[in-house]
């Protein structure tokens, strides 16, 4: 085998991988997305729910959490708040 077909052969491999790469990226961001969905729907579901007891951790500035479903106060508003428009 000469070098200039040693080239093509290895070039050839490396496009393949490329496209082999690209494809599998494009099916873990759809897995993602359908992940972080189904995150949000789950946690929508338990802003409206849950009656919440908040707490907070011992340290500086830790947020307030629900002791129940362990969401941050912040977050069940923002959740509320998008659920109801």
């Amino acid at each position: 085998m000469s070098n200039e077909e040693e080239i093509a052969e290895l070039v050839s491999a490396r496009r393949q991988l490329d496209e082999r790469f690209k494809q599998k990226e494009m099916e873990l961001d759809e897995f993602r997305q359908k992940v972080y969905q189904q995150a949000r729907e789950i946690e929508t579901r338990l802003a409206n729910i849950c009656e919440h007891s908040y707490t907070r951790d011992n340290y500086a500035y830790a947020p307030l959490y629900c002791r129940h479903c362990l969401l941050e106060k912040e977050q069940v508003w923002r959740l509320k708040a998008r659920s109801q428009n």
